[in-house]
């Protein structure tokens, strides 16, 4: 994410301030650095948000296909007993939706970010004078 910050802001900077006046070049650098600092924190709150909405999806996925017929978990409950082997099954289950959850944020994450790449040709190119 820091790596991804330091390609998006420094060029979005030089998109806003080539066509602000010298004169308005501090409030302009002032409202930029607020609106970058609340803009992440937006996306942070986003992707949390999705992160843990993605967890419990997929934790309600896995979770249906644990049943007694399965032959692995009657295996678990006949070697360690009834409270054990439910402890791990929700710990596996927990590890795997997480997991899963991460692969899901980050393919949107990865699918955004091609369309703001395909959307550069279209945004207007920043003149080196300051007016």
């Amino acid at each position: 994410m820091g790596a991804g910050i330091a390609f998006v802001l420094m060029p979005l900077s030089m998109t806003v301030f080539a066509f602000i006046s010298r004169k308005d070049m501090g409030a302009a650098s002032v409202l930029n650095s607020y609106l970058s600092v609340i803009g992440g924190s937006i996306s942070i709150f986003l992707v949390t948000n999705l992160l843990m909405q993605r967890m419990d999806v997929n934790f309600v996925y896995l979770a249906s296909a644990i049943n007694s017929d399965n032959p692995a978990i009657s295996q678990v409950v006949r070697s360690n007993g009834i409270d054990v082997a439910m402890h791990a099954t929700y710990a596996q289950v927990m590890r795997q939706s997480a997991m899963f959850a991460f692969n899901d944020v980050w393919y949107l994450m990865a699918y955004i970010s091609i369309l703001l790449v395909l959307y550069l040709p279209f945004m207007k190119r920043a003149g080196t004078e300051l007016k």
